[in-house]
């Protein structure tokens, strides 16, 4: 029975909307550490949760206090958690995982009778650079570049487009630079 279950599942668990879906809410979860530190990504998680030194509270019907005692957190966004958020124990030295709902873009399997319009308004080349960061999202630009067949110069530039107009975000990387699609572009593409 179950290996039946995951059998039917299994098109939604490999989905390019799944993988897109982890990794933009990965990057986000960084963009926020990045700039506001672990307790503003832990407040993105637990809206009731405030971080003190080596210590999460979480303010909830069970009042939580959690002293991590150095060992850390794991944040792991799933799509199979609706609600608040899932504090696992840790063994000593280990560090705590925090599982947590993703922001899943419904529904997660592509609709084939729908066949978005992107080139009229993007152009072939940007809809072809949003479709390839789609389909492999963390690309670099060079990466980019060499799916799609354009120069590493012409994927920054539609990058860039792509970036303001909120369809895809990036990060740097060493002496590279990440994409990843935002929600809305794993929506409209």
């Amino acid at each position: 029975m179950l290996e039946r279950a995951l059998r039917s599942a299994w098109p939604v668990l490999e989905s390019e909307r799944m993988r897109a879906t982890w990794h933009t809410d990965v990057a986000h979860r960084k963009e926020v550490m990045t700039a506001g530190g672990v307790g503003a990504a832990l407040a993105g998680v637990f809206p009731r949760a405030s971080w003190q030194g080596d210590t999460l509270e979480v303010r909830s019907p069970l009042d939580l206090t959690i002293d991590l005692q150095g060992d850390g957190v794991v944040l792991l966004p799933t799509a199979f958690r609706l609600g608040s958020a899932m504090i696992g124990s840790a063994m000593p030295g280990e560090p705590r995982v925090v599982v947590y709902p993703a922001h899943v873009p419904m529904p997660l399997l592509e609709d084939s009778s729908r066949t978005p319009a992107l080139t009229p308004l993007l152009g072939r080349t940007r809809t072809a650079v949003l479709r390839t960061i789609r389909r492999n999202p963390s690309s670099t630009t060079s990466q980019v570049a060499a799916l799609v067949g354009i120069s590493p110069g012409r994927a920054s530039e539609h990058a860039g487009v792509l970036r303001d107009a909120g369809l895809i975000t990036s990060h740097r990387h060493r002496n590279t630079v990440r994409h990843v699609p935002t929600t809305l572009g794993l929506e409209i593409g």
